[in-house]
């Protein structure tokens, strides 16, 4: 019969029954208590926390005791078994402590009243102190683990959509199908050497992106690498119209950075700006107080493009998980910039 009854109904049950017998324990026995042997529930408080050798071993029990409690039986799983193996807990400590209080008062024949009543006032206190020790410890265990739990599900979220991101830039269909067209072009012309070059570097840039899928982090010369082969693609596309200026010394090449964080940007530049001949678009990328910074000049394209920002947002958070530090985005009449920490790891 008890089986079939619902975990929620069997937490209810028990938590009144502990709160009925609370009630019992610290508000009908105590007047009984006090009527019957006059003595100030107060006093054996102070007793019991007096006693610095048996609270300070009562108080690192009730630690111990949640902590393997929560490892044994996680939150939200058994709930009346917990809360059942912690009232348990609760008396027996508190049993011992009062035991201990009042090892010294031997009962004499004549005082076994005042030493029964003196016995049942500690036990009243050590139960008070021991209750309030499991359950603030409890408490904020269980607030400590569903913080560090829901901190993880953000970081694994963080992750998979810098990842999914990742996927969609490795597969973009419009970067693969204007490569495609530049390579039929070329081979048209029988300009056989520049369309093997082309085929490699474009080869070059897939095999970067899917070997670099699962890093955090990069050194910055293998990211400058990947770099130079995207924007050789580029300009077989946009001819005179892209220029590109990297001005980094090889002494940091072996710096860490985010994986496509480079390439997002110069990506990011020539999706939103006009590239042509007339209106060259340049990308400048260099060093600057430990920062690698892109930046280009401002001629937005008559028609926007839409634009959700999912790539600059991914990129800080990639800083934010692995160092804890801000990217910098400047925006102004002339030109945008982007600063992104270089990393010594």
């Amino acid at each position: 019969m008890w089986r079939r009854v619902s975990h929620q109904t069997r937490l209810i049950v028990a938590l009144a029954v502990v709160v009925l017998l609370l009630r019992v324990v610290f508000i009908d026995l105590y007047r009984t208590l006090n009527e019957a042997f006059g003595l100030q529930f107060s006093d054996f408080l102070v007793r019991v926390v007096s006693d610095y050798p048996t609270f300070f071993v009562a108080f690192m029990l009730d630690l111990l005791f949640v902590r393997q409690l929560s490892r044994n039986i996680s939150y939200g799983t058994q709930p009346v078994r917990r809360l059942l193996l912690i009232c348990g807990y609760v008396v027996i400590i508190s049993v011992v402590v009062a035991m201990v209080v009042n090892i010294g008062k031997i009962p004499f024949l004549d005082h076994k009243g005042d030493y029964y009543g003196e016995m049942l006032f500690s036990l009243l206190s050590a139960l008070t102190i021991n209750s309030l020790i499991v359950v603030v410890a409890d408490v904020t265990l269980y607030y400590r683990q569903t913080r560090q739990e829901l901190i993880a599900q953000i970081n694994k979220k963080r992750k998979a959509q810098y990842q999914y991101s990742q996927l969609k830039r490795q597969l973009n269909p419009h970067f693969l199908f204007n490569s495609l067209n530049i390579l039929d072009y070329i081979v048209k012309n029988g300009e056989t050497e520049r369309a093997s070059a082309f085929i490699h570097k474009l080869a070059g840039t897939y095999r970067y992106l899917l070997s670099k899928e699962d890093d955090k982090l990069v050194t910055l010369g293998q990211e400058l690498a990947f770099v130079e082969m995207y924007c050789d693609l580029l300009k077989e596309r946009f001819t005179d119209g892209l220029v590109i200026e990297i001005c980094i010394d090889e002494s940091l090449y072996k710096t860490k950075i985010v994986p496509c964080g480079l390439q997002i940007l110069v990506e990011n530049a020539t999706k939103h700006n006009i590239v042509s001949a007339e209106k060259p678009l340049t990308v400048r990328i260099f060093v600057l107080e430990h920062r690698i910074v892109v930046v280009n000049n401002l001629q937005p394209k008559l028609t926007q493009v839409d634009s959700t920002g999912l790539g600059l947002r991914n990129i800080g958070k990639q800083y934010l998980d692995i160092a804890n530090l801000d990217i910098v985005i400047v925006k102004n009449e002339k030109e945008f910039r982007v600063e992104l920490p270089i990393l010594e790891l």
